[in-house]
């Protein structure tokens, strides 16, 4: 017989074992991820088998503006995973509904969630949610004096003055930023006290995965010392439409193109159908869950 519960620390030895068994991403990673999580216990779902635990399914509380500014708070699905020997038994769909019920009574406007399998959510009233990044090719970067790499504690001022009103960006809390977001967001590059910029540089070439600037300049020195960088001339990035960051785009890139990241959204007190496509709307990486 299984039942389906609210985790307790005695389950974490086998959280832990199936996230390393079943997730891509590393076993620290999803560790430091949800330990950031306020009442993390009571946001963890487990399926209990004969063997322990069988599957567990998490959600993370985000407050994200809508599309007025507004912070609203939504629920991040994350970290859902069976172990090897109990899949295909519904065990996660079961998960999934207490999660849903539990987001539903924590308050939670509507929830998000990214896979790479959406017939598993969409059966149970989550639905596709368009998000975008954009490519290029970089036609110039040279690194400029005065570009230094960033610290953590000079970065929330500036990405708060950035995202103030932005649609569909997180407010962030010191413990989001002690956590997800500071291992999510890479080298940091800063240019006096008006910007940074969050680089990584991997097989696809150089991704910006945040820019927060205060003036045009900022964005255009950021963008070509990441490009010198980087020394590749292929650019994904996540930056939104932004009259303070676009000239800098124009002068720097070429041959732009859009991708849809798949993301999905269930509503449960409103519907943020269209929210991802207000103007200036970006939904940053290292918000991620």
């Amino acid at each position: 017989m299984t039942t389906y519960r609210t985790a307790v620390p005695a389950d974490e030895p086998g959280i832990f074992a199936i996230w390393s068994a079943s997730l891509t991403a590393s076993l620290d990673w999803l560790r430091t991820d949800w330990e950031g999580i306020a009442d993390r216990h009571q946001r963890t779902f487990v399926a209990i088998d004969g063997d322990g635990v069988a599957a567990v399914v998490v959600y993370a509380p985000r407050l994200l503006r809508d599309a007025g500014g507004e912070p609203v708070r939504v629920g991040g699905v994350a970290a859902v995973a069976t172990r090897p020997d109990a899949r295909r038994r519904g065990h996660a769909r079961e998960l999934l509904v207490l999660a849903a019920d539990a987001m539903l009574a924590d308050g939670c406007a509507w929830s998000l969630l990214f896979t790479g399998t959406p017939e598993v959510y969409s059966s149970l009233g989550w639905r596709p949610f368009p998000l975008y990044h954009r490519t290029a090719r970089a036609v110039m970067g040279k690194e400029v004096p005065g570009v230094r790499l960033g610290s953590l504690d000079e970065l929330p001022p500036l990405h708060e003055a950035f995202n103030a009103r932005r649609p569909l960006s997180a407010v962030r809390s010191a413990t989001d930023w002690a956590h997800g977001v500071r291992q999510r967001l890479g080298r940091v590059f800063a240019y006096e006290d008006t910007g940074y910029a969050a680089v990584v540089r991997g097989p696809q070439g150089l991704r910006i995965t945040e820019l927060a600037v205060t003036e045009p300049k900022a964005a255009e020195v950021l963008i070509s010392h990441a490009v010198a960088w980087a020394g590749d001339d292929r650019v994904l990035f996540e930056v939104p439409c932004d009259p303070l960051v676009e000239p800098a785009l124009a002068r720097a890139f070429t041959d732009f193109r859009t991708r849809e990241v798949l993301a999905m959204a269930r509503p449960l007190l409103s519907d943020p159908t269209g929210l991802s496509e207000q103007p200036g709307a970006v939904f940053w990486p290292a918000d991620g869950f």
